[in-house]
């Protein structure tokens, strides 16, 4: 039986490019100020676009009939699309808002990347090329952020880093620079700052998540310590306490683990490095946690708290929430926010008519899906270990940093959170599955069967 080693190389590269897109767009937090128009009011932005292409790549593996279900995030997807559909779409009537089904048309949209997936096919080959990618976005990302950071409290001069045109928003980062005390916030190519903040954080991750799982891929790459030491200076000017809070929470579980090597005494050392620049910052830091606004972060605590707690306003309206898309309807949001803010502030808010937002991606979903929509989503961070408890307990800053990703912002309808998933669950399976399987299955054509016996749940 002949091998036709053009498909082979074909399928080889579909499979790297998928993993590229993945990669890309989990770190899409780090550029999602770029777009390239508007679709209504949504922004056509660079993640969406990846987005789109990644279905294109699945359609061969469709077309072939060689995809399978192999997902741990097949059942969850199915119960909370299914969930939306009947409670929030035709019992509570949400087919006749047109917000209501277009948030749903966004969910249904990144959600279904776990159904036509497939098992994406990881191989040694596709390794050096992510943590090629890893390093050089961290490279670029944090450069651009630190250099923004130096020269706008430096020489007070704001580059224009692309065309109107081609940003969602005009960033004033003097506009918020009144929060700490004059000093300007680095926000690269996000949004906003605490959004470049968040995307440092996803990146550094990423390299201990390789530093951990395949140190030799991640130390064959030029440039790899320098890209750590940029990304976390990118976090460090990015002045975004949520990230430096799950940055830290991220740093001190992963040396726990490492408690009796030598890396402890260099994850001591680094800290040490980091309370350095952060402790001239503090007195002006310290004024953000108290400023009678939204985006303080006591208030944010509590806010979300008390979201999570009671996201309704009674029983039923906390077990199955508004509708996706619909959480700004609530009279409860209304309800939290205005007991946590500055009075000053809610007058404010008022006579320029600024929609409150939340700014918690679990508070989000319990306000918009209820508590069981809540459980539902909390299921997509257990999946992305495969549900092992024993690897959650193995890798908890793993953990941290999926949970810490979603503690910091409320994009649920934008593809970063649901490619960041995709992407931590393909690493892990990378780590039990020998790449050379997928080699083998061509080039050792008598081995006709090939046994992954380390996936749990690798077959529904």
């Amino acid at each position: 039986m002949s091998i036709n080693t053009t498909a082979v190389q074909g399928s080889h590269t579909i499979e790297k490019l998928k993993f590229t897109l993945v990669i890309i767009t989990s770190m899409g937090m780090l550029y999602n100020n770029i777009i390239f128009g508007k679709i209504g009011t949504y922004p056509f932005s660079l993640p969406l676009i990846f987005t789109v292409l990644f279905y294109l790549l699945c359609i061969p593996d469709w077309l072939a009939q060689d995809a399978k279900i192999r997902s741990p995030f097949f059942l969850p997807v199915i119960v909370l699309l299914i969930y939306q559909f009947i409670v929030h779409g035709w019992i509570m009537e949400g087919l006749y808002n047109i917000e209501w089904v277009r948030s749903f048309a966004l969910l249904t949209l990144y959600g279904g990347i776990f159904l036509v997936s497939g098992p994406i096919k990881m191989s040694r080959s596709i390794l050096p090329t992510l943590a090629r990618i890893i390093v050089w976005i961290s490279i670029i990302m944090g450069s651009v952020g630190i250099i923004q950071f130096a020269l706008a409290n430096m020489i007070g001069w704001q580059p224009q880093l692309l065309p109107e045109a081609l940003l969602l928003r005009i960033v004033d980062l003097r506009s918020d620079s009144l929060r700490f005390g004059g000093i300007v916030r680095a926000t690269g190519l996000a949004y906003e700052p605490s959004f470049y903040g968040t995307g440092m954080v996803m990146a550094l991750s990423f390299q201990f998540i390789f530093l951990d799982w395949y140190p030799d891929v991640l130390k064959g790459v030029r440039f790899s310590r320098i890209a750590m030491v940029l990304a976390l200076g990118g976090l460090i000017a990015s002045l975004s306490l949520a990230a430096w809070g799950v940055m830290g929470v991220i740093l001190i579980l992963r040396q726990l683990n490492a408690i009796n090597s030598k890396n402890f005494f260099r994850g001591i050392m680094g800290l040490a490095v980091l309370s350095v620049f952060i402790i001239p910052l503090w007195p002006k830091i310290e004024n953000r946690w108290t400023t009678g606004n939204d985006y303080s972060m006591i208030h944010r605590i509590w806010s979300s708290i008390e979201l999570i707690v009671a996201p309704g306003e009674d029983l039923l309206s906390s077990l199955i929430g508004t509708g996706v898309g619909l959480d700004s309807t609530s009279a409860r949001v209304w309800e939290v926010f205005i007991s946590n803010l500055n009075a000053d502030f809610i007058e404010y808010l008022s006579t320029a008519e600024i929609a409150i937002s939340i700014v918690n991606g679990f508070s989000c979903i319990a306000v918009s899906s209820g508590w069981i929509g809540l459980a539902v989503n909390i299921a997509f961070v257990l999946a992305a270990f495969r549900f092992s408890i024993a690897e959650m307990k193995r890798y908890p800053y793993i953990l941290a940093a999926i949970v810490g990703y979603f503690f910091t912002n409320a994009r649920y309808l934008w593809p970063e959170w649901w490619f960041l998933l995709l992407m931590i669950v393909n690493l892990y399976d990378g780590k039990f599955q020998n790449a050379v399987i997928y080699s083998r299955k061509y080039t050792e054509p008598a081995r006709r069967k090939v046994q992954y016996k380390a996936f749990p749940l690798q077959k529904f």
